[in-house]
């Protein structure tokens, strides 16, 4: 009785989360889980670096968590401050419920 347990919006926000905060190599027997994003915040910034992003989170949540279905996705690279923003619009499958996820990831030195 001492874990809380999400369930419904909850678990499946906790998932997406999770995906996208995820870099290769990270999980055990699964090397190529999760998004990598954090990963590309070490690579030099370029143009492509914000679709490359876009294109890892949407394939990696199309991939790893069938129970959300993207609206919206937004990546924005902040080379000179070493951030990345990404702002994710998902619905549940099964349920109206939509969910807004915005999550800064930054690299610390």
């Amino acid at each position: 009785g001492d874990v809380y347990k999400k369930e419904r919006a909850a678990a499946v926000k906790q998932s997406v989360k999770n995906i996208i905060m995820t870099n290769y190599f990270e999980k055990p027997f699964e090397p190529f889980f999760g998004a990598n994003v954090q990963g590309l915040l070490f690579e030099l910034a370029n143009d492509t670096t914000g679709e490359e992003i876009k294109n890892n989170v949407k394939s990696a949540i199309e991939f790893y968590e069938p129970r959300a279905e993207i609206i919206n996705l937004e990546v924005n690279s902040l080379p000179d401050n070493y951030s990345i923003s990404v702002r994710l619009e998902f619905k549940i499958v099964n349920s109206e419920e939509t969910i807004v996820l915005q999550t800064s990831l930054s690299r610390l030195r």
